[in-house]
């Protein structure tokens, strides 16, 4: 199981060179798969654009509409409870 939605999270991981976001702009936003949830505010996802890699992110900034934070509302965590749990 999993849940599809939306990140405007920035990923600033050195490996992945011109797909990382810059300090200080705006990250794109970006679809995600979110895999899992730790039940305390992070889930672990699959993220547009990097293929193969898992990315652990604050719940907040996961959206089931396209939009940035503040102006669009997060995946509310009765939804993420039904995923598996991060531990």
């Amino acid at each position: 199981m999993m849940i599809e939605g939306f990140t405007d999270y920035p990923i600033s991981i050195e490996e992945f060179g011109r797909g990382m976001d810059q300090p200080g702009k705006c990250a794109a936003i970006r679809a995600v798969k979110v895999l899992s949830y730790d039940g305390n505010g992070k889930v672990v996802a699959e993220v547009e654009g990097f293929r193969d890699s898992r990315f652990t992110l604050r719940a907040s900034r996961v959206f089931a509409e396209r939009g940035r934070m503040g102006d669009v509302r997060p995946i509310p965590a009765e939804a993420l409870s039904s995923l598996p749990r991060t531990h």
